[in-house]
């Protein structure tokens, strides 16, 4: 069961300063994405291409506090700190077809990824992994999963339920990644660097679970926690968003 890159995660301390720290790296600005009710936490997002898309969440001053700790370990008083200061690269998401047989897979390799948590996002649906006390894996080196649960188009025009064991003969049935829906400024993801003080122990996790990847799109690094991503803009020219300050 194959898992492919997803997404990745900007964190800030408010969506205002996370917009303007992405516009000064890539000058891309990123347009509102929407709420999270059950979360307590809002986003802005950007298409990286027609599978992939880049996200920018922070706690939604608006909202009711949350029954549960916070996704993305944004209740934990370090990152509230760390986020005074700068927005930061946080972690990255993985999509897989079989959320509870990723899940497995991720426990046999020791991290416990959590249990499948339904969410949704105005007409979007999905699955993701969280753990109860809100954590990230490796201080987010290690992806998250999601399965995404949209309702797809079929051949004749007409929306389907996911849900339906076969379509009717003559259709078809597709889930339609949501960053096809997204604004696109050519902004393209090439590399994603995973620095951990025991790489092999990152390497092997993903190996596990079942990462498909282009060649050179992740590269391992030995050293303190953090990520690097560089993207490629419209004129060629490379950007960077890494998770240190």
């Amino acid at each position: 069961m194959p898992v492919f890159f997803d997404h990745l995660v900007v964190a800030a301390q408010s969506l205002d300063k996370g917009v303007d720290w992405v516009r000064q790296i890539t000058g891309v600005s990123v347009p509102p994405g929407g709420k999270h009710p059950q979360m307590a936490t809002h986003n802005h997002v950007l298409a990286l291409g027609s599978s992939r898309y880049l996200e920018i969440i922070a706690t939604d001053p608006e909202a009711r506090p949350p029954e549960q700790p916070r996704w993305f370990d944004l209740d934990d008083p370090h990152l509230k700190e760390r986020l005074a200061k700068n927005p930061c690269l946080l972690t990255w998401i993985v999509r897989t077809n079989n959320l509870k047989r990723s899940i497995a897979l991720a426990k046999n390799m020791g991290p416990d990824p959590g249990f499948p948590v339904a969410m949704s996002r105005g007409s979007l649906t999905w699955k993701i992994a969280l753990r109860s006390d809100g954590r990230l894996l490796e201080q987010g080196l290690l992806p998250l999963l999601i399965e995404w649960a949209q309702p797809a188009v079929s051949n004749s025009g007409n929306t389907e339920s996911l849900n339906q064991s076969r379509p009717p003969r003559g259709q078809t049935r597709e889930i339609q990644h949501p960053a096809k829906a997204m604004k696109d400024a050519g902004l393209r993801l090439r590399t994603l660097e995973l620095h951990h003080p025991e790489p092999l122990k990152i390497y092997d996790y993903l190996q596990g679970i079942g990462i498909k990847s282009p060649p050179r799109f992740l590269k391992f690094q030995e050293g303190a926690c953090h990520l690097v991503a560089h993207f490629e803009d419209n004129e060629g020219k490379t950007r960077t968003l890494g998770s240190l300050a």
